[in-house]
């Protein structure tokens, strides 16, 4: 069997899902819903990054103060 190789070359994203989210971050309403949208985002872009030497692990995740129980 041969391996293949694929070369993959990424663009700059058209749209920032940290700007979104945060962007009025008044709506979300108390300072407590602020500092959870904040971590969410955290998560999410700790989750998504695209360098898997980055990206976070599952136990990292499970880990994560989001996640936590408060």
């Amino acid at each position: 069997m041969q391996d293949v190789v694929r070369k993959v070359t990424f663009t700059q994203p058209t749209r920032d899902l940290k700007s979104l989210l945060l962007t009025d971050s008044r709506a979300a309403g108390s300072e407590e819903n602020v500092r959870l949208l904040r971590m969410f985002v955290d998560l999410l872009d700790q989750a998504l990054a695209l360098n898997p030497e980055k990206r976070l692990t599952p136990e990292d995740a499970l880990r994560h103060p989001f996640l936590k129980p408060t």
